[in-house]
């Protein structure tokens, strides 16, 4: 088990939605990341996302964030485990949602059962489209490469 892990979310038929499946096979062919990091496809379980940060130093999550600015901005909010509790919910402002439950809400439940990170990274790209389809839009794809690059900086 390595100490860093990288896990994709998203729905790939769902066009920008798959941006965390999207980005983790592009993360793959990236030896120097490969070396450092385990790298997963949760698709849009959270609780699954839970058993891969179990024991890790650190964790980078990345997912479509709907955010209601300009599509391809790239998003970045940072989780400290050890903060987190239930009076919180309500002013942490990631708007990941994994469909069966918000990661948020997954995190505090899993925290007293899980060994998690003291940090969590989750890095978003602000879709253009979320409809049927398997391709990213253009916006999406475009901020795909700057996306990597700051993941593997977080790895450093």
């Amino acid at each position: 088990m390595k100490p860093y892990v990288i896990i994709g979310v998203g729905n790939l038929l769902l066009s920008d939605e798959g941006l965390g499946i999207h980005a983790v096979k592009e993360l793959e062919k990236h030896e120097d990341v490969k070396e450092k990091a385990d790298i997963y496809e949760a698709g849009t379980r959270a609780f699954e996302v839970l058993e891969y940060l179990e024991n890790r130093k650190k964790a980078i999550i990345i997912d479509a964030f709907k955010k209601g600015e300009k599509a391809g901005k790239i998003h970045k909010h940072v989780i400290k485990t050890s903060e987190l509790n239930e009076d919180l919910i309500n002013y942490i402002e990631v708007p990941v949602t994994m469909h069966d439950i918000n990661f948020i809400d997954a995190i505090i439940s899993g925290k007293d059962v899980y060994n998690l990170p003291e940090e969590i990274v989750v890095y978003g790209i602000e879709p253009e489209n979320i409809s049927v389809g398997m391709s990213l839009s253009e916006s999406v794809k475009k901020s795909l490469n700057n996306l990597i690059r700051l993941v593997k900086e977080e790895l450093k």
